[in-house]
């Protein structure tokens, strides 16, 4: 014999706000659908948000190559002088 599916109502809401999540949707949006408080919202995108290492790595190459450069700032000296007459630093 086949035990009964138990579905609960939480069940239902956890599956949505994960399947959400997982396609890409705002989690501002999702928290207001969901009736999350601004305070909870990033704890409960971390309960419901069930992400892949491959989703994860995906995510963090779609930055590469965006024009972010690993080089040193450049400053410009700063002489007494300047600073003396209230320029800042």
């Amino acid at each position: 014999k086949i035990p009964a599916l138990v579905c609960r109502f939480h069940d239902l809401r956890h599956t949505a706000v994960s399947r959400m999540l997982n396609a890409g949707i705002p989690i501002a949006k999702v928290a207001k659908i969901a009736g999350w408080s601004p305070a909870t919202m990033v704890r409960m995108a971390a309960r419901y948000g069930h992400f892949s290492l491959n989703e994860l790595r995906g995510a963090v190459e779609s930055i590469s190559g965006t024009g972010i450069r690993a080089e040193s700032p450049v400053f410009s000296p700063v002489s007494e002088s300047s600073s003396a007459k209230g320029h800042p630093n």
